[in-house]
């Protein structure tokens, strides 16, 4: 929307800035619950497949979460907190990548912020023993703290929302939207001073080489902090239980992040544009945007590996 300008448009309708805050979220909302929902019928769909024995293999391991309940509405709070999280980063920050990647420190700000509430509300005594047995024993006040949390977000996510949508823009932003246009890409202006223009003078660069630079050239620090956060992760997975989780918080997502970075690019002032106009390869798009991305996930897999 930001790249498009629908947003800005958005704001000349007659309506308020509370009616398309609200929609918005109404329609990830229900998104969300369709996701949910198709993913709780593939589970009871796989679940009904499996014969007897695996089925009685599994019992007896002790894999199934114990009660069920309880862990689902463990996944169905942190799908939550995830959504209204996004909403605050997306509203605060203009730039699409940056306020992707903001989602992994916020919510791992979320997460030891509600690990630190929780021992000021239940009883030191009462979190000792068996997780199960902590759970059924203090659910009332963890499902108070956990609703607490997703209210604050709720409202940090309105209060971004009113701030985006009411507040004027910087004039750096007025900047960059006078500077831009609706053509596809083009190099920008100062490139003759760069040190790849440079590089042209006494020769050409081939063709995968200019692909590769232009995909990791907006990235690269991007990149770099979310590399250093996987493996940081990858590091606390094999420590002790507590810091484990933090561990897998912080690998998992920034994963995902590294691979919504392989074609974030492209998408930026219609450079995709650019590339069919100038009858280049697919194939070799696919890999110059792809390699960068795969090769550090590898390193962050290797990690976890070891």
């Amino acid at each position: 929307e930001e790249e498009s300008g629908s947003l800005a448009w958005l704001q000349t309708l007659p309506a308020s800035w509370r009616s398309i805050s609200l929609s918005k979220l109404l329609v990830t909302t229900v998104s969300l619950l369709i996701v949910w929902g198709v993913g709780t019928m593939c589970f009871l769909m796989f679940w009904s497949l499996m014969g007897d024995h695996w089925i009685g293999q599994a019992r007896q391991a002790k894999s199934l979460p114990d009660p069920f309940w309880i862990h689902l509405l463990g996944g169905i709070t942190v799908s939550l907190a995830v959504m209204l999280i996004s909403f605050v980063t997306a509203y605060f920050f203009r730039s699409p990548i940056t306020a992707l990647i903001a989602v992994v420190p916020l919510f791992v700000l979320v997460t030891v912020g509600v690990l630190n509430v929780i021992p000021l509300v239940v009883p030191e005594e009462q979190l000792r023993g068996p997780t199960e047995l902590v759970i059924a024993s203090t659910i009332t006040k963890l499902a108070w703290i956990f609703a607490g949390a997703l209210v604050v977000l709720f409202f940090l996510s309105h209060l971004a929302a009113w701030r985006r949508l009411t507040w004027p823009e910087s004039r750096l932003a007025q900047r960059i939207r006078g500077n831009t246009n609706s053509d596809a890409y083009r190099p920008p202006r100062g490139m003759m001073h760069s040190n790849y223009a440079t590089s042209t003078i006494s020769g050409r660069p081939n063709k995968f080489n200019a692909l590769l630079w232009q995909q990791i050239r907006p990235i690269r620090w991007h990149l770099l902090l979310l590399t250093l956060a996987g493996i940081v992760g990858a590091l606390l997975i094999g420590t002790r239980n507590p810091v484990n989780a933090i561990g897998f918080i912080l690998c998992v997502p920034s994963l995902f992040m590294i691979a919504a970075l392989s074609f974030y690019g492209d998408s930026v002032r219609k450079r995709c544009l650019f590339l069919s106009d100038r009858g280049l390869s697919p194939t070799l798009v696919w890999i110059t945007r792809i390699g960068p991305t795969l090769f550090v996930s590898l390193i962050v897999l290797s990690v976890v590996a070891i």
